[in-house]
C-alpha cells in the first residue's frame, strides 16, 4: 500500500465523488462537434469567411467600384464574390451536417449503467450517462466516457484496450484494476453496497496522466493512467468489466483535444 500520493496541483481543485452518487454541477455525456445551427448559420459563417484577408480585400475593392470615381462597374466582380461565399457557405454546410448527423449517432449509442433503484443493469444512451454511473462494459465494445477500472472476468483485474480511434495505435494496451477494487467488486450485489470516495485530478488534455486516489483500510491507493479508459476506445479482451464514470462529454480527454474552429 502507498501512503503518500504526490499531486501536480492543489487537492482543493480534485474532484471527490462515490459510485450511485451522480454530481449535477458535472456536465452530461452529450457532445457536440458541429458548429452551427439553421438559426444562425448564414451570420456566422459569413463571420467566418470574413476573417479570411482575401474575402476583405474583394469586399474593399468592390465598395471603391461602387463609388462615382470608379469608371469601372462592379457587376462582374461583384457576381463572381457572391458566387465564392457561396459555394464556401454550402461546402461549409454540408461538412457541418455531417458533423451533426455523427454526433447525434454516437450520443443515442447504448450502454448498460448499474441502477441502484433497480438493482439491476438497464439500458442508457451515451448522452445521459453521469460521472458517478457505474457501467457494464462488454468485449468490443468503446467506453461511452472516461472510465475508472473496477474489475474485470480476468481474475487478475486486467484487460486489453485497443486505442486506435485515440492515438491510430493498433497493438493492444494493458489497464489494470486497483487490487482492492477487483478483489472485492465483481458482482452486482457487490458493487451496489461498495462507497468509497474516489479523488482524483480535474479535466485536462494530458492523454497518457491521470492522478488520484482511494481508500482502503485507512490508506491512500493511488491511482493512474494505468486504471483509466478512455472515451472511444475499444476492449478487445476480456468478456466483461465493470468502471467507474469519472469524466463525461466536454470533460473526456478525448474531447478535451479535439478543437473545433468557427
Amino acid at each position: 500500500m502507498v501512503n503518500e500520493v504526490e499531486l501536480d496541483s492543489p487537492e482543493d481543485n480534485f474532484r471527490k465523488i462515490s459510485a450511485f452518487k451522480p454530481d449535477q454541477e458535472y456536465p452530461l455525456n452529450f457532445i457536440r462537434t458541429y458548429k452551427y445551427r439553421l438559426w444562425n448559420f448564414l451570420i456566422l459563417n459569413l463571420w467566418k469567411q470574413f476573417h479570411r484577408v482575401a474575402n476583405i480585400y474583394f469586399l474593399f475593392v468592390i465598395i471603391l467600384m461602387s463609388t462615382p470615381l470608379s469608371p469601372i462597374t462592379p457587376a462582374p466582380i461583384l457576381i463572381a464574390f457572391i458566387f465564392i461565399l457561396g459555394t464556401t457557405a454550402i461546402k461549409d454546410g454540408l461538412e457541418d451536417h455531417r458533423r451533426y448527423v455523427s454526433d447525434r449517432e454516437i450520443n443515442n449509442r447504448v450502454c448498460h449503467v448499474l441502477s441502484p433503484h433497480d438493482k439491476k443493469l438497464k439500458k442508457i444512451t451515451w448522452s445521459e450517462v453521469k460521472v458517478g454511473d457505474v457501467v457494464r462494459i462488454e468485449c468490443n465494445e468503446q467506453f461511452p466516457a472516461d472510465l475508472l477500472l473496477i474489475s474485470t472476468s480476468f481474475p487478475n483485474g486486467q484487460c486489453f484496450i485497443e486505442t486506435m480511434n485515440l492515438d491510430g495505435e493498433t497493438n493492444l494496451k494493458l489497464r489494470q484494476a486497483p487490487a482492492h477494487l477487483f478483489k472485492n467488486y465483481t458482482s452486482e450485489e457487490a458493487l451496489l453496497g461498495w462507497d468509497d470516495v474516489i479523488t482524483y485530478e480535474p479535466p485536462n488534455v494530458a492523454l497518457h496522466k491521470f492522478l488520484g486516489y482511494t481508500l482502503s483500510q485507512g490508506e491512500r491507493v493511488p491511482l493512474s493512467i494505468e486504471n483509466l479508459l478512455l472515451r472511444g476506445c475499444v476492449m478487445r479482451q476480456p468478456d466483461w468489466a465493470w468502471a467507474l464514470v469519472v469524466y463525461t462529454g466536454p470533460d473526456t480527454k478525448v474531447m478535451l483535444n479535439t478543437t473545433y474552429l468557427l
